[in-house]
């Protein structure tokens, strides 16, 4: 699988969560984006997602995603287990048409796969790929 965000000088990344943006986790998550892709637009899709609402996350994660140009990477995190290190969700990055789609795999992707049949499906599971002192959000 290659790496949307590393194929061309602006390179587009879109963010759905139920973050919100009273704290700092949005901000957190931009950061750490744009230190890994210096050059990339980041798009925030929805962040107000009711909290753990996965299947309000997977009808909005369907309604846009004919939007995003090709080659995006779509981040989408609302889990009902984000952040607790003894419930943590199997990640799933696989590629539907021309874009990566990174989420946990709880049912968010449901629509999204129904009609995109994947390319290939990969699960993150490795700890090692968290790096040490990094949330478990």
């Amino acid at each position: 699988m290659t790496s949307a965000a590393s194929q061309s000088p602006t390179s587009f990344v879109a963010l759905l969560s139920d973050f919100g943006d009273r704290d700092g986790y949005v901000g957190v998550v931009k950061g750490v984006i744009l230190r890994l892709c210096p050059n990339c637009t980041i798009v925030d899709l929805a962040h107000h997602i009711d909290p753990q609402d996965v299947n309000h996350a997977g009808w909005v994660l369907n309604q846009c995603f004919d939007a995003l140009p090709d080659q995006t990477v779509i981040i989408a995190v609302v889990d009902p287990y984000v952040g607790d290190a003894t419930q943590r969700s199997v990640v799933l990055v696989f590629e539907a048409g021309q874009k990566v789609v990174v989420v946990p795999d709880n049912g968010l992707a449901g629509r999204l796969l129904a009609r995109n049949e994947p390319v290939e499906v990969r699960v993150i599971e490795n700890p090692a790929l968290q790096g040490a002192g990094q949330s478990t959000t």
